[in-house]
């Protein structure tokens, strides 16, 4: 608003250009904007319990496991991490209100595990085994054909990150020896008995999704 003067011993104001006006609404929204931004992230990032993980030292790894899981103690700063894997509901919600396509329903084409692995054209996160198949009464359930890519979107779209290999699973981490990969931590439903374990080390282009590897998200 423009200063007032004096007129004939009365207060007048000057009145303030319309295009003033809408300079003064456009810096006040502006100005407040990222406020209401943090607040929503951090109200979304609170529907996903999160459990806290203080800092400590942690010893990752397995002397009697493969080469890449030699043993070793790690230092993790204090983080957390979602209790259970992303759900088809919860990424329903974010293909809802993000308009977001998969990697895999970009290439048309989804692994499927039978006996080996195999290629399925049409599977996607919503028809995880094929075309044939459907998420009914598979919603509270982990979202699978989903990549390393659609992990990092969905967790950056409610504030939050995919967790490093030091934290969890489906991680942030290149593969040891192949840059071009990202580390999976643990084991799936395919999986045998050996490597169901929290130090066995998948590698995967970070662009495929499977049908029994699904993600969790991290925050400070």
């Amino acid at each position: 608003m423009l200063p007032p003067i004096f007129r004939n011993s009365e207060l007048v104001r000057i009145k303030e250009p319309r295009a003033g006006i809408a300079m003064s609404l456009a810096i006040k929204f502006f100005a407040v904007l990222p406020l209401l931004f943090i607040a929503y992230v951090g109200s979304a990032a609170e529907d996903f319990d999160l459990v806290a993980i203080p800092t400590g030292t942690a010893v990752l790894g397995d002397p009697e496991g493969d080469d890449n899981e030699i043993e070793r103690s790690a230092h993790v700063p204090a983080f957390r991490l979602m209790r259970r894997e992303v759900t088809n509901r919860q990424f329903a919600r974010f293909v809802d209100d993000s308009g977001y396509r998969t990697t895999v329903e970009n290439t048309g084409k989804g692994n499927v595990w039978w006996l080996r692995w195999r290629l399925i054209d049409g599977a996607d996160w919503r028809h995880p085994a094929g075309p044939k198949s459907n998420l009914e009464g598979l919603l509270d359930h982990p979202t699978v054909q989903v990549s390393a890519l659609d992990g990092e979107a969905f967790c950056q779209f409610y504030g939050m990150r995919l967790p490093s290999e030091d934290e969890w699973e489906w991680t942030s981490s290149p593969f040891p020896g192949a840059a071009e990969k990202r580390a999976i931590r643990g084991g799936g439903w395919g999986n045998n008995p050996y490597c169901l374990k929290t130090a066995y080390r998948h590698g995967n282009p970070p662009h495929i999704g499977l049908d029994m590897v699904g993600f969790r998200c991290a925050a400070p």
